[in-house]
Order: structure tokens, then C-alpha cells, then sequence
């Protein structure tokens, strides 16, 4: 089995989506910018144009993660697959965490709620 036609397979699938990924966030951060633009021209209030500066840093950042340190064309593509498997394994693992913990807590309140509510009705 020739491992190099995966690894290369592999490399362009990871440039490909690296390439979507950054358009990706650039358009958001160019979205929110112009959004403020947008705002501040008609109210006049440079609050506006501050916060779409401010708002359009989280996708810059997210742009600079995965172009840089995700998607890096320097990396070994079996190194970022492995990668990306764990970062998917570590978000299943905490959406699960989540999950369980707002079911537990509905489980509780739900009761208690449900108490207050015909003690309401009752009064």
C-alpha cells in the first residue's frame, strides 16, 4: 500500500478546506466591520463603529488559529488528522458533559417549578 498517494491526498484535502476555512472567516470578520459601518453612518454614534471593530476580532483570531496553527502547510497531514480527531473526540466528550449537566438540572428544577407554580394557582 503506498502511504505517499494517501499523504498527499490528505495534504490537498487539508490546503483545500484550509483555503474555505479562510475565506470563511475573513468574510465574517468583513461582515461584522462593514455591519458597524453600516450602523455608525446612519446613527452617527462611533459606538457603533467601535463595536464592529471590536466583534470582528473573534473570526480574525479564528482566521490567524486555523491558518497558522490548525492548517499549517508545514505541518505533517497525519499529525493535523490526528489532531482534528482529537479536537472532534474532545467536543463530542463536552457536549456530552453539557448535555448531562442541563438534563440534571432540569430534572431538579422541574419539580420545584412545577411546586411553585400550583402553590401560585392555589393562593
Amino acid at each position: 500500500m503506498d502511504m505517499s498517494r494517501d499523504l498527499d491526498r490528505l495534504a490537498k484535502c487539508h490546503a483545500h478546506w484550509r483555503r474555505v476555512g479562510d475565506r470563511v472567516w475573513l468574510a465574517l470578520s468583513l461582515i461584522v466591520v462593514l455591519s458597524g459601518a453600516v450602523v455608525w453612518s446612519f446613527s452617527r454614534n462611533m459606538e457603533h463603529l467601535y463595536s464592529g471593530l471590536f466583534y470582528s476580532v473573534f473570526p480574525f483570531v479564528g482566521l490567524l488559529y486555523n491558518h497558522f496553527i490548525l492548517f499549517h502547510p508545514g505541518r505533517d497531514p497525519l499529525k493535523t488528522q490526528q489532531k482534528l480527531e482529537d479536537l472532534n473526540r474532545k467536543h463530542r466528550k463536552d457536549a456530552r458533559t453539557v448535555s448531562h449537566v442541563n438534563g440534571s438540572i432540569l430534572l431538579i428544577a422541574s419539580p420545584v417549578l412545577l411546586m411553585t407554580k400550583l402553590c401560585e394557582v392555589h393562593s
